[in-house]
């Protein structure tokens, strides 16, 4: 039996440690023995005030449950410096992190992915987080193999997932390393859990990338109100008031790209959430947006993203 800790602490989120609740004792009634013993706990038996003013009261103090397997959730965040209060607030979780003994596993996911990477675990190892979290990640934890493109990474024993909702599929992980592929079919299936993506979208960068700072925003927003075909450098270079050698080489010194990279991007973004949205077709797209060709639509699609818009749609849409 697999002892699971579901931590609770000051500002996390609360929804993935009460669905761990019921995962486990979905697994266990369908597998037919107890598998997961999972109890909500906390570094004292006290209630604890969640994110959104929620209290939660642990079952007991998770050094009296001595669990195999802590989960540390994400908590509530919209930027790595505004993660930083929510460390602060919580050095006595990271004090308790840091010393836990190499036999116990840490499953985290969101913003707790910042916990565990601070304890030192899951240096030279591959690792995911939320995709807005990477680049401060990659500076801060330049020993971590952070992948990016994965909704889930495998580091030992240890997990990490991306997402307020990555506890989806390091639950399902679990379940499926100790039933089978069937058994996880039936927790889903009793649970009514949403399909789980197994890689972050493709436009991630772009929206890391456009979200750098004020300037990028307006050349994104400007590029989404222009067609396709009328997108180019001197257009974006005019609208700004600048010369095309110093759009450039802001491009070029802010994300090492060329402009052109940044509005394809921004035009094939547009175009990917129709896909994924709408019931247009290609050419229906095409002619919305601007894109004089479907066939140099698609080529340059692939060659931007590696999937076609065909398979795109098929791994992204959302109706």
């Amino acid at each position: 039996m697999i002892k699971i800790g579901l931590l609770a602490y000051p500002q996390c989120l609360p929804s993935g440690l009460l669905a761990g609740l019921d995962f486990f004792k979905a697994a266990n009634l369908i597998l037919g023995k107890q598998a997961f013993s999972a109890k909500i706990v906390g570094l004292k038996k006290a209630p604890v005030r969640c994110a959104h003013n929620q209290e939660l009261s642990p079952e007991m103090a998770i050094d009296d449950f001595d669990p195999d397997v802590i989960v540390v959730p994400g908590f509530w965040t919209s930027s790595l410096k505004d993660a930083q209060k929510g460390l602060s607030l919580n050095e006595k979780l990271q004090q308790y992190l840091d010393t836990l003994p190499k036999n116990k596993v840490i499953w985290s996911y969101c913003a707790g992915v910042l916990f565990h990477a601070r304890t030192g675990r899951l240096n030279r190892k591959s690792a995911t987080a939320t995709w807005w979290l990477m680049k401060g990640l990659e500076e801060n934890f330049p020993n971590v193999q952070w992948d990016c493109n994965k909704v889930l990474s495998l580091a030992a024993k240890d997990l990490t997932a991306a997402g307020a909702n990555g506890y989806f599929p390091i639950f399902e992980q679990a379940i499926k390393s100790v039933g089978n592929d069937r058994a996880l079919a039936e927790v889903q299936k009793y649970l009514m859990t949403p399909v789980q993506m197994q890689k972050h979208d493709p436009f991630y960068e772009l929206e890391l990338a456009s979200s750098a700072n004020d300037k990028f925003v307006k050349i994104k927003s400007l590029i989404e109100r222009t067609p396709a075909s009328e997108v180019h450098t001197e257009l974006v270079a005019e609208k700004l008031a600048i010369s095309t050698k110093t759009l450039s080489r802001y491009f070029k010194k802010e994300l090492n790209w060329t402009p052109s990279k940044f509005f394809r991007l921004v035009k094939f973004n547009q175009a990917a959430k129709l896909l994924t949205s709408t019931d247009l077709s290609l050419g229906e797209i095409c002619e919305k947006l601007g894109f004089p060709d479907e066939s140099n639509f698609r080529r340059g699609f692939k060659n931007a993203i590696d999937l076609t818009p065909a398979e795109y749609k098929q791994r992204f849409k959302r109706i």
